[in-house]
């Protein structure tokens, strides 16, 4: 019907800072052509890492960036190095 991605947001763990619910996700991203944006729970660097290592397109965090103590090129750089491909720009 013309949907370009879908912004999948698991609401039990939304704000929780516990982690993605990476099960739900990459049934999800499994099940459909279009990209997936996961969402939810993001707590630590490596929560972005595991959200990636799904079928997903890409990871949106806004507690995480609220309440820890890092901006956003810190978190890159922390997906970057575990060996996720992303776009790091200057």
């Amino acid at each position: 019907m013309g949907v370009g991605e879908i912004l999948l947001s698991s609401i039990d763990r939304d704000g929780t800072k516990s982690g993605l619910d990476i099960a739900m996700t990459q049934k999800i991203a499994d099940s459909v052509a279009i990209p997936v944006i996961t969402a939810g729970g993001c707590g630590l660097a490596t929560h972005f890492i595991e959200g990636f290592l799904t079928s997903a397109s890409a990871v949106s965090a806004g507690t995480f960036f609220s309440f820890q103590d890092q901006n956003f090129m810190q978190t890159r750089a922390h997906i970057r190095n575990a060996g996720v491909a992303i776009r790091m720009h200057t």
